[in-house]
């Protein structure tokens, strides 16, 4: 059963390529309205008004401090990262205190998330 989205998704990305990339796909799977891309560098990131839920996959220099960031902003977030950030210092004690969780992992290579709501594209 699939339900209408009136929610706006923002995709950022520091290279043109990728985001003319992405928003091919996001006109083949029918979302073109509903996402608003932006050339844009991680480091010059705003939070957009009003949003619920930040997915990101942050450049391997930056994920400390955009986890921190993320977790300071109090909003519900995932992030993909190396496995071995479960070690860092501002990473680990969230874990431990449940406050961030670990995910599902890489299988072949991708990330996999499960979504209440299956579609094939």
């Amino acid at each position: 059963m699939e339900k209408e989205c009136s929610c706006k998704i923002y995709g950022y990305d520091i290279d043109g390529k990728a985001i003319g990339i992405a928003k091919r796909n996001a006109k083949a799977a029918g979302l073109a309205d509903t996402i608003i891309f932006e050339k844009a560098d991680i480091k010059d990131f705003r939070q957009p008004e009003n949003p619920s839920i930040i997915v990101t996959n942050p450049p391997f220099s930056l994920f400390r401090e955009f986890f921190k960031w993320v977790m300071e902003s109090g909003k519900k977030f995932l992030m993909i990262g190396n496995m071995n950030a479960i070690t860092y210092r501002d990473v680990f004690p969230c874990i431990k205190d449940n406050l961030a969780w670990l995910g599902n992992g890489f299988q072949g290579g991708n990330a996999y998330f499960k979504t209440p709501v299956s579609k094939e594209y």
